[in-house]
């Protein structure tokens, strides 16, 4: 979330993200930012000096499962960096991959013939009805 929720961002709110909707609402699924919610943490809010401790802080402090800035390139670097150091536990990355692989398998992303349901190899293009359209 871009926004700011009674003073706090909520892209590092434990209290919000954490506490009251893993704990208190048992939503177990998976947690994404928007587009540059986290970079915002330093760049909107200024909660943060820098964008490591903004990678810090949403991960660490929250449940936040995956980071969907596009354009962002420093994300993956900073995290490992973090995790490198010791800051950010390997547990607290398991837990996020554990909810990510578990929406592809809930999607049918992991079963072998998932493609099909979305493109039909076989199908027929440039047909009459095609060409009359």
């Amino acid at each position: 979330a871009y926004h700011a929720l009674n003073g706090q961002a909520l892209g590092a709110s434990k209290q919000y993200l954490s506490d009251l909707l893993r704990d208190e609402l048992h939503f177990s699924g998976m947690l994404v930012t928007d587009y540059k919610v986290i970079d915002d943490l330093h760049d909107f809010h200024q909660v943060v000096p820098d964008y490591v401790e903004a990678a810090f802080a949403s991960i660490n402090q929250t449940s936040i499962d995956m980071n969907m800035a596009a354009t962002t390139t420093h994300f993956f670097g900073d995290l490992m960096s973090l995790v490198n150091a010791g800051r950010i536990s390997e547990q607290r990355i398991d837990e996020s991959v554990e909810r990510v692989v578990q929406l592809k398998k809930d999607l049918g992303l992991l079963e072998p013939d998932f493609m099909n349901h979305i493109y039909d190899p076989n199908a027929k293009v440039g047909t009459q009805a095609d060409r009359n359209m």
